[in-house]
């Protein structure tokens, strides 16, 4: 009986040698040494033989775990040197039918949606003005945002103006990444409500560039127009008040207002440039060129422009960079197809 109560205390002293972790300062050959007087024991007590000598740990490896981390996502160092891309489209009656199923471009036989198209065209940008946009509901300017984010993993945004035209039929909506600039100062031009200078009132928003401490463009404003077709000559001449408006507003010389000026083709003649003061006056720099075409149909035509003030706009901006990319002959579409998505194509330019 005494010996296997033995027993018990031996097997108890193992369980308790057992279960004592080592210390940082115990070896795993020290720590070994407890579980192995206790087996021995016990081994005695029960045999009456000497147990054999057990064989001790020695030189017993470690195993060194890292722990990956995900990968980091861009610096600022890794950003900065990258050029800031400045976009205006006209997307033609933006509206929840633009992203409906089955989607016409599937119809047709491509394998391409209108969003697949439209992410493309965008995901370039930093900041994109957008014309046209016409949803109450703003579904579809968020399914827009929610999709570039997902794609492209870059944290989109958006700043809409108010309800603009008649009868309050539009909005502009600037689209932009959160991780190059930020929003602030939303205003819209004051139209005299009887002269009328615009059938859409310019809207204007302030930016600033972050994570990009190199960068000499690091605060400018931007404002968006959608001009009335058969009024063109008249509004673009009157962008010169809404200039100095701005200037004053935001007390700063670097303004741009970009968007779909209608100014080409039997809109804007070669005979009316003389006679408009926002392309005479030479403080103005005007970045698309007449002979550009900013569609995406059968015409050729220089709608869609950006006219610029200010000395960091002029100084950094990318000679050259301006570019409407053609989008219907990258994915194959007719005209008729080009126009689900819109008529006008993207208008992409770069400042470093």
């Amino acid at each position: 009986m005494a010996r296997y109560v033995g027993g018990f205390v031996v097997v108890l002293l193992l369980l308790i040698a057992a279960s004592q972790p080592a210390t940082a300062e115990k070896s795993a050959e020290q720590s070994f040494q407890p579980a192995s007087w206790a087996l021995s024991s016990f081994w005695s007590w029960i045999t009456g033989k000497t147990p054999p000598k057990p064989v001790e740990p020695k030189n017993i490896p470690t195993i060194d775990v890292e722990l990956i981390a995900p990968a980091a996502p861009k610096t600022k160092d890794s950003i900065a040197d990258e050029n800031l891309v400045i976009c205006t489209w006209n997307i033609f009656r933006f509206g929840p039918s633009k992203f409906s199923t089955p989607d016409a471009l599937h119809t047709a036989g491509h394998n391409v949606s209108r969003m697949d198209v439209m992410i493309d065209q965008i995901r370039v940008c930093d900041l994109v003005a957008i014309q046209e946009y016409m949803d109450v509901s703003q579904q579809a300017i968020e399914l827009l945002r929610g999709n570039l984010t997902e794609r492209t993993g870059k944290p989109w945004a958006k700043v809409l103006s108010p309800r603009v035209g008649k009868p309050n039929a539009e909005q502009y909506v600037y689209l932009y990444r959160g991780d190059r600039v930020v929003p602030s100062m939303q205003k819209l031009f004051p139209d005299d409500p009887v002269s009328k200078l615009f059938s859409r009132e310019p809207f204007f928003t302030k930016f600033t560039v972050i994570n990009q401490p190199n960068r000499k463009l690091t605060e400018f404003v931007v404002g968006t127009i959608h001009t009335a077709p058969n009024d063109a000559v008249r509004e673009i001449s009157n962008l010169v008040q809404v200039f100095d408006w701005a200037v004053q507003q935001y007390s700063t010389q670097d303004v741009m207002v970009l968007g779909d000026y209608n100014a080409g083709c039997t809109y804007v003649k070669a005979k009316d440039w003389p006679n408009i003061p926002l392309r005479t006056q030479s403080r103005f720099t005007w970045i698309v060129t007449d002979d550009m075409d900013t569609t995406s149909m059968t015409t050729h035509c220089a709608y869609d422009r950006a006219v610029y003030l200010g000395e960091h706009f002029r100084d950094n901006y990318v000679a050259d960079s301006v570019e409407a990319p053609h989008f219907a002959a990258k994915f194959g579409l007719t005209p008729q197809q080009a126009k689900l998505v819109s008529d006008h194509r993207l208008v992409k330019m770069d400042f470093c």
